[in-house]
């Protein structure tokens, strides 16, 4: 960290708009030269950390082992990597989050050690239903309903434990893990779906500030961590759905659809 307790990287970027507020100011003729021109020496280097993510071909085979070995957290991964939900965001999404006639899911809060609060930005983010990520939602409906009327308890969450609870980060990260070992993909982090959104969205064309919006980035700065090569945001997200898949399981897929919804 550098003097107050700043990360480099936020340092950096405020010295970054400065320089170029000062360096407005001296064209202008407002003040003789620019004080922050160099001011960057002063904040420690840091290496352009690059994301782990998965490709097309690795998030699909996993989505597939998911769908048929864990069942349960399939809809979790599907919500990583076809919304970019974070791990605390995906426990505390509740049902009355999701809008099956808009086709869209709004994220609204985060769950951390047991404690419920707003997302890491601070503010909300609406993301449009991939038909596979809808289906799937639809379908966890159901097992979940079934489960509440069981337990005698309303399952507020999307995910949610016997007591009718949310269930914890840790659960979804343990199960999480079961299924990368099931697809038999070495061990990566769950956020790791969330990175694998980005990169894959950037990959199939979507504009940066879709791609911002979406992740609920404050920046572009932060986006363009996921530019690995070089709208609208539905179409963007449609395009996940055939990521990575040979024609003849996209027409299967599209026939399981419709039968879901």
């Amino acid at each position: 960290t550098v003097a107050g307790g700043m990360a480099p990287a936020s340092a950096g970027v405020m010295v970054t708009t400065l320089r170029g507020i000062l360096g407005q100011a001296v064209e202008d003729g407002i003040l003789p030269n620019n004080a922050a021109a160099k001011a960057g020496r002063f904040i420690p280097k840091v290496g352009k950390k690059v994301p782990e993510f998965l490709s097309p071909e690795a998030a699909e085979g996993l989505l597939v082992i998911a769908r048929e070995k864990t069942p349960l957290i399939y809809p979790a991964i599907l919500l990583g990597l076809r919304a970019g939900l974070r791990v605390g965001e995906v426990s505390g999404l509740e049902w009355g989050d999701i809008d099956f006639d808009a086709k869209t899911l709004t994220v609204r809060r985060t769950i951390a050690d047991g404690i419920t609060g707003p997302t890491k930005g601070g503010g909300e983010r609406t993301i449009p239903l991939s038909g596979e990520l809808e289906a799937a939602l639809k379908a966890h409906r159901t097992v979940m309903a079934e489960a509440s009327l069981k337990a005698g308890k309303p399952m507020r969450c999307i995910f949610s434990v016997t007591d009718g609870e949310p269930a914890s980060r840790e659960w979804i990260r343990i199960n999480f893990r079961k299924a990368l070992k099931a697809a038999e993909i070495p061990a990566i982090h769950f956020h790791s779906l969330r990175h694998s959104f980005g990169s894959h969205l950037v990959e199939t064309g979507a504009p940066l500030s879709t791609v911002r919006d979406l992740l609920g980035h404050s920046s572009l700065m932060m986006t363009d961590r996921y530019v690995h090569a070089v709208s609208d945001g539905l179409e963007s997200i449609k395009r996940l759905d055939k990521a990575g898949k040979s024609a003849t399981i996209r027409n299967l897929e599209n026939v399981r659809a419709e039968k879901v919804l």
